[in-house]
């Protein structure tokens, strides 16, 4: 009985068309894809990649969904590396102990870890607004498109994922690091390596991802849009 339905990702769309094609006529005239997007106050000013220490960031409810396990585990097969990392989490949830107790298995002192609990979006963006974070890492394992890698690649932070969702619709080569769907805490431990060791590749990703988000997710340009497909539906509906 729905008129029309809006996806933000090309993903759900062909989720949708290819689960229920067949039962609902004139499916694929009634979808539509319109993106989400953010507001960011940093429209101008590209993220700086400059600090000494590796800085990770990741924002995310803590929940086995969110594999924040991976990180932990990836972390922990650093324990020879002598640069200093450091790994921020925003963010709070069911697993928090679990996660906690695991940290455990990280024995380099070089390393640091940071959670910050559940933050108003507000101070969340002051951290990225403040802090020069050079990675942002999300490993769920099913995602969308997610608002929190809209807002880091906003401040100009490259993002690591996998590619599951509608994830390689916001990362690519050019601004992030697309992982392989299936991954294993050694193999992401492999790649941050890879990321840390070769440090001046992510002023290009930091520079291509603000560009990409000012493109493609900025919701000064997105939210409009939707509202006028919106209201010029209704209003061709009613006529």
């Amino acid at each position: 009985m729905i008129d029309r339905l809006y996806c933000v990702s090309y993903d759900g769309y062909e989720h949708l068309t290819d689960k229920f094609y067949m039962d609902i006529p004139g499916l694929r005239k009634k979808l539509f894809v319109i993106k989400l997007g953010t507001i960011t106050n940093n429209s101008k000013k590209i993220n700086c990649l400059t600090e000494d220490v590796f800085k990770i960031v990741s924002c995310s409810s803590i929940i086995p969904l969110k594999r924040l396990d991976l990180i932990v585990d990836a972390l922990s097969e650093l324990n020879d590396i002598k640069e200093e990392i450091e790994w921020h989490h925003f963010g709070s949830g069911s697993e928090m102990r679990v996660i906690e107790d695991g940290l455990c298995k990280i024995n380099n002192v070089n390393i640091n870890v940071f959670f910050n609990g559940h933050l108003e979006n507000e101070k969340i963006l002051e951290r990225y607004q403040l802090d020069k974070f050079n990675l942002f890492v999300n490993v769920s394992d099913s995602e969308g498109i997610p608002v929190s890698i809209m807002e880091a690649m906003s401040f100009g932070i490259p993002c690591l994922a996998r590619n599951v969702g509608g994830i390689s619709e916001i990362i690519n080569s050019e601004n992030g690091y697309l992982l392989e769907n299936e991954i294993d805490a050694k193999y992401l431990s492999n790649v941050l390596k890879e990321i840390i060791f070769s440090r001046e590749k992510l002023n290009i990703k930091s520079f291509n991802a603000f560009k990409t988000w000012e493109k493609h997710f900025n919701a000064d340009i997105n939210f409009p849009l939707f509202s006028k497909s919106l209201l010029d539906f209704i209003l061709s509906f009613k006529a």
